[in-house]
């Protein structure tokens, strides 16, 4: 059963994580890269690759693995060893850092050294969630139980603000905007856009799902946002900018009888000829399929 997915930076490779392996994927020709990488005593719950060196993190219930993706071959012992839950991994957009939720902290790793760089990112009163670097590197972003957004300095570790708050529930997915200007939240079936320099909300509207949100995903050009829930559809949410970019409920761009949807990103893999992009959803199922493409220009 496949447990967890997670593209490349460019899209070019697919991780994925199923019972206690991981394989990569080239998602251009299905083919597999390198070997299978082994060594995991329970379910991995979540991978990511770096965006350099040839790097693939993965974790189970206890454990955070670095992997040589060529070599397939472990790079170092694992750097958490604790029970609980690690749900999710994010790489910085240099390959330099590592961010890993750690029960109710954020903690930084360098995986070339496997070293903690920074001391742990307290802000959170109960489990941290997701976790998510900004494109340009500067910030990482967490959510957690407690319903707050944690913005931290990723140079210093220190907050970049006071949290984020309005949500009501747990922080399911979050997401920059490319240029790293908006950050989109989602809690339950509700989703927020923010500043996330200045703290400023630019509202809360109902995504549409029937289900909670499990994922978000700017468009490129930052003018439209997807939502995926765990009622298996996709809505699109057109973003404007200026003072109230976040104004609709989004409308419904793919449903299906799979099973849940986990994430969702834009691709030009398989470009519309009218405006050059097309989606790509993830489903528990470990399927990737384009999501019934609705040109964004009509």
């Amino acid at each position: 059963m496949v447990t967890s997915l997670a593209f490349s930076s460019d899209g070019k490779l697919l991780a994925i994580g199923a019972a206690d392996e991981v394989r990569v994927v080239d998602w251009a020709s299905g083919q597999q890269v390198g070997l299978t990488l082994s060594g995991h005593t329970g379910d991995v719950q979540a991978v990511a690759i770096s965006p350099v060196d040839d790097l693939v993190a993965s974790t189970d219930a206890h454990v955070v693995r670095i992997w040589d993706l060529r070599r397939g071959k472990e790079m170092r012992p694992a750097f958490i060893d604790r029970c609980g839950s690690l749900p999710a991994l994010t790489f910085s957009p240099d390959g330099r850092y590592l961010g890993v939720p750690d029960v109710d902290v954020v903690r930084i790793w360098s995986p070339i050294t496997g070293e903690e760089v920074r001391s742990a990112l307290v802000g959170h009163a109960g489990a941290v969630g997701p976790v998510t670097f900004s494109p340009d590197g500067q910030m990482l972003a967490s959510g957690g139980d407690d319903g707050r957004i944690c913005l931290w300095l990723a140079a210093t570790g220190e907050e970049a603000r006071p949290a984020l708050l309005g949500h009501e529930r747990s922080i399911s997915a979050l997401a920059f905007s490319p240029d790293a200007a908006l950050l989109a939240t989602a809690a339950g079936g509700v989703v927020g856009v923010w500043n996330p320099t200045t703290g400023e909300s630019f509202g809360f509207v109902e995504s549409g799902h029937r289900g909670n949100v499990t994922g978000l995903a700017f468009l490129s050009n930052g003018t439209f946002l997807s939502t995926v829930s765990d009622d298996q559809s996709l809505r699109l949410h057109p973003i404007r900018r200026g003072t109230a970019p976040w104004s609709r409920r989004g409308e419904p761009e793919g449903e299906g009888g799979r099973t849940g949807v986990t994430s969702v990103r834009w691709t030009a893999k398989a470009q519309c000829q009218k405006c050059g992009w097309h989606e790509e959803t993830e489903f528990e199922d470990g399927s990737v399929v384009d999501s019934g493409h609705v040109c964004l220009n009509g």
